[in-house]
């Protein structure tokens, strides 16, 4: 609702052709901070929850501090990359040399936006819940929003310093709420690089993939149309994403769990915490999907007239994100259980059917051609993982009715 939120705000106040900018730029520092933190948020929220069964605080400082400083080397050389190359990317790539300067400020808040996700996944290993998701969902858009009613941006530009002030202040929240944990400020033991890379190396190349499954079509509209197409897709594309929004309050709280069951050997109730999981998402995201598949005009016109342009993406998004809610929690139930390889197989798989659907679809079907390869890719992935699941946990996530 927060993400929403932002995204209705800053479309209003700055139209579908500086909305486009500002939202092909924010896609592209999402991914960078996604791939900056080389797969550490799975293995934080894995090991940490393992470790936290067993009261193992030495442990979880060790892997915090190490994982710590290795997202903000990498998130530090991957903003300096997308600052120094902003220009030719925007000429070459997007055609729009307008995009550079707003992807040049943007770039500030990769650093920022990498590390409040891994105090969020931290704050999740220890079922810190409510502020674990604050700081991952919550605080940033809603300081953008506020900012947006402050200032009143006009440019794409402006509103991307409000970005890297609200990815700022969430970092510093993040931090805060840790260590203010007593035990978090006790002493800590080295983790050894091998284990973190064996868990993190596979992680993140799950990362890298399923950003290329949700996000690599709207980057290309901004290859191959105009910025008012990638904000008309992008107003789809969040909106959809509110039929999944309880999967991710949900497996904000089963991850850690399914870590620390799998630890434990308590499989009957890691089986009996997913079907009831995916029972329960299932019936919770059934009325935004109807809503979306019958009113999508009226939805989309929250973000102005000019958007409702998308209905037909968004009907067909909401639909790839109700097959990501009725498969359950799969990706993290691979995660979590040691199975990071098979996830990764299972993305790759879902990013090469997404990519070619979008380089075959989009330049002649536009915004639906980006949405049929998202939503497509989405679907992949997760009946992929639903069957992993079976095959080496024993028990189907989709067959819910038993």
């Amino acid at each position: 609702g927060s993400a929403f939120a932002m995204n209705v705000v800053i479309a209003r106040q700055l139209g579908a052709d500086e909305a486009g900018l500002f939202f092909l730029a924010y896609t592209i520092v999402f991914v960078a901070a996604a791939v900056s933190r080389l797969g550490l948020d799975n293995t934080f929220v894995r090991f940490i929850a393992a470790h936290q069964s067993a009261n193992e605080w030495a442990e979880i400082n060790g892997l915090y501090k190490t994982g710590v400083r290795w997202a903000l080397f990498a998130s530090l050389v991957v903003a300096a990359c997308f600052w120094i190359l902003a220009e030719p990317l925007a000429a070459r790539v997007f055609t729009k040399p307008a995009f550079a300067d707003v992807l040049r400020v943007m770039a500030l808040a990769i650093p920022f936006l990498a590390l409040f996700t891994l105090h969020a996944s931290a704050l999740q290993g220890i079922k810190r819940i409510p502020q674990s998701m604050i700081v991952l969902s919550v605080a940033s858009p809603l300081a953008v929003v506020a900012l947006a009613f402050a200032v009143r941006p006009e440019h794409a530009e402006t509103a991307g310093w409000l970005v890297v002030a609200a990815t700022a202040l969430t970092l510093v929240l993040g931090g805060y709420w840790w260590k203010q944990i007593p035990d978090a400020r006790g002493n800590a033991i080295r983790v050894g690089r091998e284990k973190i890379l064996a868990s993190c190396l596979p992680l993140l190349g799950v990362v890298v993939l399923n950003q290329t499954v949700n996000w690599s079509s709207q980057i290309m509209l901004g290859a191959w149309a105009t910025s008012a197409d990638v904000a008309l897709f992008n107003a789809a594309q969040r909106t959809a994403m509110l039929t999944s929004f309880v999967l991710v309050a949900v497996n904000s709280i089963a991850a850690p769990k399914f870590a620390a069951m799998f630890r434990m050997n308590q499989h009957d109730a890691l089986r009996r915490t997913a079907k009831h999981a995916t029972r329960l998402m299932i019936i919770l995201a059934l009325a935004p999907l109807a809503l979306m598949l019958a009113f999508p005009d009226l939805i989309l016109l929250l973000f102005g007239a000019e958007f409702t342009a998308g209905a037909t993406s968004l009907q067909i998004l909401a639909i790839g994100q109700f097959i990501n809610v009725a498969t359950g929690s799969v990706g993290f139930l691979l995660a979590m259980t040691g199975h990071e390889r098979l996830l990764r197989n299972n993305v790759l798989a879902a990013a090469t059917v997404a990519l070619a659907l979008g380089f075959g679809l989009i330049p002649s079907y536009g915004l639906v051609g980006a949405a049929i390869a998202t939503a497509v890719g989405v679907a992949t992935q997760n009946l992929l993982s639903a069957w992993q699941v079976r095959r080496v946990l024993g028990f189907n996530t989709l067959a819910v009715w038993r």
